[in-house]
């Protein structure tokens, strides 16, 4: 070597030593922080709360990070990491001079760039600056980064925070979404094996992916154990033993992904439209999954727990199952507290994610009728008007649509009934005849008031639910109802956080009134009829609550949708590939909307409504108008006080403070808990003068609904056999004898009946039959 040269390479470590000076001189005054708890280490899997502020689950996101602290890290993974990666890391200052220097005499010697010499506060700042610094200079901005940045924290920090954002391949990010893809199990139950692959991974972690290149992932973990042994970590015997084992690899997915459901995946989705996240879809996406976000949602977790069961204790697991849907909302500002899209979410079965609730349209059946009886009561049409049910309706052709031929169900009266009858027992004919009164724009017009999103058809079959709706619509709809005619848009996301902590989003309210409050009370009236002596009786609650039925056609989808002042629920239950009958021998019974749904919203409600004060309905009076100011008051009688639904006691003083004679009977009530008011005479607002007679009746037990039963398909039966299989079910009826329309059949066969086979009634009720004479 000449003289020229070793003047050069002199001249090289002169201007190392004097910048390293001057780096380490001013990095305690002009360094960044860098904390241990860095958001960007440990924020950018955004996460999803409930509104009771628990941790429900984290967005999926192609990122697999899940921070852990430095006492979950086990006893084996710091030692390995500190032995192959800084082995003076426990015991020499802030930077490692000696390493630096050794370094630094290769670049001189060699005149590249600095080889070596990071140090794992250095290679934490490397991570969170997100470049790689190889160059001298660079390599020194490291150390001045370090050592001002992570001024004031422990060295199990700074390592805990290392290993939380280190790459081992795979797609993880941090030792324990590492320990789960490899091994399946979390970091601090790593062996000293598994934690010695884990700690080779760091180094070059697609070079030693051990899933891709096993046999270089064993040599490298070697080299850890060589270095653990050589420090003292682990003993000879331990080291000799350590070679001659395999890499125990167990690789899991399944344990990385996050636990979805359906609420979550609404969340989600409702996430993704929100112009707060970003102008466009992409934008949203990306902040949504990589932002760190606290979303924090409606879900009531315990009301979401109690619709699972519900819908797993009303509908059965036979061989072909149908699945069932429910949403809840609050009516009084549309926060949904419970959304369950099936039987069973399975974030590994890509069929099962489909969301019933949200993303299913089906025909809506009879519970569509709440739209029509509204619009009806809005067009001045009195719930008793009389109307004449006929068992077939046939209406004519008319502006292009068909002839339109309406049946009513068997078991369905007929004859001349009330608007509000036919509503509590779901009688087609007549609805048939409301939709040509009201016209059917205007229902269609008045369903996406309440809240139907859809698209809809104006044909007259609208009122009988014919159009394809969700239940969260419809849970909508039912809501606004409850609300006394103010819809709230159903929402799931209630606000969301940055990762620093910033507001970002918040969810307000924006109710609107879609029908009068005393239209909307007088419906209520009628619809706790539905459940108190209706097609709804098995969705009683022990209090007061409000529903309809609903069945579409072939009995392919089966509805029912209720309320109580404060929570309003809609249950479907069908089979998710399409329109397939819910008959026997499919189902054990003929799936109609008073069976599995309604039990399943009694179910839910019995549940979610635990501890909740009992909410009486309030009237159509209660909402009558003031005279206006300066107008000509005229006296009369005020109308008698409402007092059913309130605790017996309270109704008894109420009216005697009032001057009226109270009289107090009792009988038990499928509606009201024992010791409420459940009916009053004469009703509220009627004319009843103060010291006139005013009975009560109050609940004294709940009553007992009668068991149901199928009516046994008897057509072709003799009539002994026709009266041997309706006897055998708990029913009565003997046949009578007429002869049949042509072709005459064999004498004693059996060719009408009433009900229909399947059709669900009382056990003891009567069933009526004909059968052909004896020749």
């Amino acid at each position: 070597m000449d003289l020229r040269q070793l003047t050069l390479r002199a001249k090289r470590a002169a201007r190392l030593a004097a910048v390293l000076s001057t780096f380490v001189f001013a990095s305690g005054c002009t360094a960044p922080r860098v904390h241990a708890d860095n958001p960007v280490i440990s924020s950018s899997i955004s996460s999803i709360y409930a509104s009771d502020g628990s941790l429900i689950t984290t967005v999926p996101t192609d990122v697999l990070r899940m921070p852990i602290k430095y006492s979950q890290l086990g006893p084996f993974l710091p030692e390995a990491v500190v032995a192959v990666e800084d082995r003076r890391y426990w015991s020499r200052g802030p930077i490692d001079l000696r390493a630096i220097l050794r370094a630094a005499v290769a670049d001189v010697s060699s005149g590249a760039a600095l080889q070596g010499g990071s140090t794992i506060e250095e290679q934490l700042v490397k991570l969170e600056l997100g470049t790689p610094k190889r160059t001298l200079v660079e390599k020194l901005h490291e150390i001045l980064l370090s050592l001002g940045s992570l001024s004031g924290t422990t060295r199990q920090q700074v390592l805990a925070a290392y290993l939380n954002d280190v790459y081992l391949g795979e797609g993880t990010y941090g030792v324990q979404a590492a320990a789960i893809r490899y091994f399946d199990r979390p970091a601090n139950e790593l062996d000293l094996i598994q934690a010695a692959t884990l700690a080779g991974l760091i180094n070059a972690p697609s070079a030693y992916d051990p899933l891709v290149h096993p046999a270089l992932a064993l040599s490298r973990r070697n080299v850890v154990l060589a270095a653990m042994y050589s420090q003292h970590e682990i003993s000879l015997s331990t080291y000799q033993e350590g070679l001659k084992t395999g890499l125990q690899l167990n690789p899991s997915v399944s344990g990385l992904l996050p636990s979805l459901g359906y609420f979550s995946q609404q969340v989600i989705s409702e996430a993704e439209t929100l112009p707060a996240l970003g102008s466009t879809p992409a934008q949203r996406l990306a902040r949504l999954e990589h932002g760190g976000l606290r979303i924090m949602t409606t879900e009531v977790p315990t009301d979401e727990s109690a619709a699972q069961a519900a819908l797993a204790r009303a509908v059965p697991r036979i061989s072909q199952t149908p699945t069932g849907a429910l949403a809840s909302i609050d009516p009084a500002t549309g926060a949904i507290h419970a959304l369950v899209g099936g039987l069973g979410y399975d974030s590994s079965q890509p069929a099962s994610q489909f969301d019933m609730a949200t993303q299913a349209e089906r025909p809506a059946g009879s519970t569509f009728k709440v739209i029509a009886l509204a619009e009806a009561l809005l067009q001045g049409i009195s719930p008793q008007k009389i109307y004449f049910a006929p068992k077939i309706l046939t209406v004519p052709a008319s502006g292009g649509a068909p002839t339109w031929v309406v049946h009513n169900y068997e078991g369905e009266p007929t004859g001349n009934m009330t608007l509000a009858t036919a509503t509590i027992l779901s009688v087609n004919t007549v609805y048939a005849q409301l939709i040509q009164e009201i016209g059917p724009t205007n229902v269609m017009n008045l369903a996406h008031a309440m809240g139907i999103r859809s698209k809809l058809e104006p044909y007259d079959s609208i009122v009988l639910g014919s159009e394809p709706v969700t239940p969260l619509d419809m849970a909508s709809v039912f809501a606004t109802i409850a609300d006394y005619g103010v819809h709230n848009a159903p929402y799931a996301i209630s606000a969301i956080y940055g990762a620093n902590g910033d507001l970002i989003y918040q969810h307000h309210a924006n109710p609107k009134r879609v029908i009068p409050a005393t239209v909307a009370a007088t419906e209520i009236n009628v619809l706790r009829s539905v459940v108190t002596e209706g097609t709804g009786i098995y969705a009683a609650i022990g209090r007061p609550v409000a529903g309809k039925t609903g069945t579409g056609e072939n009995w392919a989808d089966a509805w029912f949708g209720g309320f109580v002042p404060q929570l309003a629920t809609v249950v479907w239950v069908g089979y998710p590939q399409g329109e397939v009958p819910m008959v026997p021998p499919r189902t054990p019974i003929y799936v109609v909307g008073g069976s599995w749904p309604a039990m399943a919203f009694s179910y839910y409600n019995v549940a979610a409504l635990a501890g909740s004060p009992v909410q009486p309905f309030k009237s159509a009076s209660s909402f009558a108008k003031p005279a206006p100011s300066g107008a000509t008051q005229v006296t009369r009688p005020a109308g008698l006080m409402d007092v059913v639904g309130m605790p017996g006691v309270d109704s008894q003083k109420k009216l005697s403070d009032a001057g009226y004679l109270v009289k107090i009977a009792y009988a038990p009530s499928g509606e009201y808990p024992p010791g409420y008011t459940t009916a009053q005479s004469p009703p509220a607002g009627s004319s009843a003068l103060p010291g006139s007679e005013v009975t009560i009746t109050v609940s004294n037990g709940t009553i007992t609904f009668p068991q149901l039963v199928n009516v046994p398909d008897l057509l072709g039966k003799t009539s002994e056999a026709a009266a041997a299989a309706i006897n055998a079910v708990g029913l009565s009826g003997t046949c009578q004898y007429q002869t049949s329309p042509p072709p005459v059949l064999a004498p004693d066969t059996v060719w009408e009946q009433s009900p229909a086979p399947g059709t669900q009634v009382a056990v003891g009720s009567t069933i009526d039959c004909i059968a052909e004479p004896a020749s």
